[in-house]
């Protein structure tokens, strides 16, 4: 798990300045090719409608549809006699999308690694390559990031958020993943929780009560949110072909359900009152289509 404080890399200080900020979980994409079910067009849209909002992205794993777990194992076993070839072709479908993300550039708090990446001959991954073309710090598998806001008067707000790309979940209805986090909510110390894998858009706020140490008892509400960051693949496609031959993709074969395909805008405003600082979160399911 990786742990890491964020601020805009035009900011010099690690607080953040005492004003909204938006942040895009992007992840999902599995490009594999330009007849491939990645919608880039639609990709694209969101990040130009992000960036518009001055957004900030944070990468949700599956960004280039290679090498799945098992297939890893089974290349590894093969010990091929020149795997530069392979090489080529996920450095060329890294390329293909770099076309779309280079815009985001600077703009990342991190990049998670999900389940599909490839290793190439030199050790490095198709996720570390992304993130050196953009600029990302890679966040491996689990990460808490902390964001401090902070005021003329040194009044301070933190948020922390806790990403995961997913895992292996048997439940297929939009409840399943939030479910899952919510429960694991019990055991991390965060105030969101966002995961990826499902190919879903379900989000929701829960509260947790607290009671004050110092003072008159005093019952306090703090709201946290669980949220699937979508996707960008589509999962059924007319005249889609495999081998040249008409065939379904992953999705199609196995009977899932169709993704609604986008990310969420999450928009985090640092407030005060008369007796405590905290953050407001804004989240918008809408966007571009």
């Amino acid at each position: 798990m990786e742990g890491l404080d964020f601020t805009p890399r035009s900011v010099k200080e690690k607080r953040l300045p005492w004003k909204p900020l938006t942040i895009m979980p992007i992840g999902d994409i599995q490009y594999n090719g330009k007849r491939g079910p990645a919608d880039l067009r639609l990709l694209k849209k969101y990040i130009d409608y992000g960036l518009s909002k001055g957004a900030y992205f944070l990468g949700m794993g599956d960004y280039v549809d290679t090498n799945s777990p098992s297939n890893r194992d089974r290349l590894r076993a093969a010990n091929l006699y020149d795997p530069g070839m392979i090489d080529d072709i996920v450095k060329r479908y890294c390329d293909e999308l770099l076309e779309v993300l280079l815009p985001t550039r600077n703009r990342w708090i991190g990049m998670l690694e999900g389940h599909h990446w490839h290793q190439f001959e030199d050790g490095g991954t198709s996720d570390t390559y992304l993130c050196q073309r953009l600029n990302a710090t890679f966040l491996g598998t689990c990460a808490i990031t902390r964001l401090t806001f902070a005021d003329n008067a040194k009044h301070t707000a933190v948020y922390k958020i806790w990403s995961h790309h997913g895992a292996i979940s048997s439940g297929s209805t939009l409840a399943s993943p939030l479910n899952k986090l919510v429960a694991f909510s019990a055991r991390c110390d965060a105030d969101m929780f966002l995961i990826a894998h499902s190919h879903q858009l379900p989000a929701g706020p829960f509260d947790a009560i607290s009671v004050n140490d110092k003072g008159p008892v005093r019952i306090n509400h703090r709201t946290k949110w669980a949220l699937v960051t979508g996707s960008f693949m589509r999962g059924y496609l007319q005249g889609h072909t495999v081998g040249g031959r008409p065939g379904g993709t992953y999705v199609e074969k196995n009977m899932l359900p169709p993704a609604s395909l986008g990310a969420q805008l999450i928009t985090l405003t640092p407030t005060r009152d008369s007796s405590r600082s905290y953050v407001h979160v804004n989240l918008e399911m809408g966007g571009p289509v």
